[in-house]
């Protein structure tokens, strides 16, 4: 007859089934991951049976909760975004200084947009995320991507090594003329201040310019992950 106990279900990862009951029952019910995020959790392993019961079988979970929620997709992920080669981008109009709209695509769980910053590097990736950003997305403004060279506005320091957010060294470029050239000029409180800050440019069409960090602009987000 039925066992009298059965097993706690897995963790998220790959948990494992509970083990079934002694009287022949059957196994414990695999694990199934509940939690949120862009991962597929799987099911846990079937459950042993110690006397004679049958053996369980593994359950699988859905992209990032319960089973059956299906895949993540770039609407799910970021409501208004858009796909482009495995990632998701979204335009936020809302202006905001740099080091702000870096922390609000942080918040919403991504980074402010980075240019083909992944391995192997390709000059047609590289150009083809340049102008999906530019023409899909920010293209009617200046727009803010997530390169700077680490200094502050007020510091005049023109040495520093331009960065993408994620730390990934910059390799390929796509800069304007004579730029980057830390240019000084003031900052909004009258202080001389050097830019730092790279955004994308409308004219010319999609390159790279220095900005003081403190100035407002639109900015991307972008998500490594999603349909």
């Amino acid at each position: 007859m039925a066992g009298t106990s059965s097993g706690s279900g897995g963790d998220a990862t790959a948990g494992t089934g509970g083990s079934g009951g002694s009287d022949g029952g059957s196994s414990g019910a695999a694990g199934a991951g509940m939690g949120g995020g862009a991962g597929a959790a799987l099911g846990g392993m079937a459950g042993d049976v110690t006397s004679g019961g049958m053996a369980g079988t593994s359950g699988t979970a859905g992209m990032g909760g319960m089973a059956g929620s299906g895949p993540v997709t770039c609407e799910s992920l970021a409501p208004g975004s858009k796909a482009h080669a495995g990632h998701c981008y979204l335009l936020v109009t809302n202006g905001a200084n740099w080091g702000n709209a870096k922390k609000s695509c942080s918040d919403k769980g991504g980074h402010l947009v980075t240019i083909s910053s992944e391995e192997p590097l390709m000059q047609s990736d590289f150009d083809a995320e340049n102008d999906f950003v530019f023409k899909e997305l920010g293209g009617s403004k200046d727009t803010w991507i997530g390169l700077s060279d680490g200094h502050t506005d007020k510091e005049s320091a023109t040495d520093g090594e331009f960065k993408w957010v994620n730390d990934e060294a910059l390799t390929l470029e796509n800069w304007n003329d004579n730029e980057p050239n830390h240019y000084m000029k003031d900052c909004m409180d009258g202080s001389d201040c050097w830019e730092h800050c790279v955004f994308m440019m409308t004219d010319p069409a999609g390159v790279w310019n220095d900005e003081l960090c403190e100035i407002s602009k639109q900015y991307v987000c972008e998500w490594d992950m999603g349909g």
